[in-house]
């Protein structure tokens, strides 16, 4: 991506919630322990058996289990199943809009897809649910970017920067944003900025790139 790489959760993590603490609605024990038995099968080598078994008591059961779900959408993931793992995730986020781990892997599969704009509606609700993370900041404004969206990457950037003031290349990615809708002083502040915090934290980010854009920056706005 330009600005950051989208943050990594394996298949697996999706309902990290051990099993046992779901409660179950139905008083058929018997059931519920072939579920449980099916959950314990999903190691690389079983994820069809997985697949089988718990599509099967999900007919009758997936409402009061939500963690069906959840190991359902993973095992297509790992089946290579896409857009059978997005269809169940659809299904959970709409059961609960505050799933964030369903958000973060609608987003990666959108984008392994192709469909920016999808990936950046659930990177975005990711963001609102957990603001406090660099990284979803980072990774809305940068499927932004990449769909074109400069003022709306610069403006997911500005409010990262309230949230995170010190980080340098925030500022720095603001001032490439601010760039491209021309907003040329405030991009050149933003460098400014940059600079001087990288200087105090992250000099590793004042490299060939950053001055090539520093001083593209400046030209544009009249500061040669």
């Amino acid at each position: 991506g330009v600005f950051v790489g989208r943050p990594d959760r394996h298949p697996e993590a999706i309902g990290e919630q051990p099993v046992g603490t779901v409660k179950v609605l139905h008083q058929d024990s018997a059931s519920f322990q072939s579920v449980e038995n099916a959950l314990r099968l999903l190691d690389p080598e079983q994820y069809e058996i997985g697949v089988t078994r718990i599509r099967r008591h999900a007919r009758q059961r997936l409402q009061p289990l939500p963690q069906l779900r959840q190991k359902l959408a993973a095992c297509y993931v790992q089946l290579n199943r896409p857009a059978d793992a997005i269809r169940i995730l659809e299904e959970i986020v709409k059961l609960n809009p505050l799933d964030i781990a369903a958000y973060d892997e609608l987003s990666r599969l959108y984008l392994q897809a192709g469909e920016f704009g999808k990936a950046a509606a659930n990177a975005r609700q990711a963001l609102i649910i957990e603001p406090r993370t660099l990284d979803r900041h980072l990774a809305v404004a940068d499927l932004e970017y990449r769909l074109g969206h400069f003022r709306a990457a610069a403006a997911t950037l500005a409010e990262a920067r309230r949230v995170f003031p010190t980080v340098a290349r925030l500022a720095f990615f603001h001032g490439l944003a601010l760039g491209q809708v021309e907003q040329r002083q405030e991009s050149l502040e933003a460098f400014r900025q940059a600079e001087s915090l990288a200087a105090a934290a992250d000099p590793a980010l004042l490299d060939a790139v950053f001055y090539f854009e520093y001083g593209a920056a400046a030209e544009r706005a009249g500061n040669y």
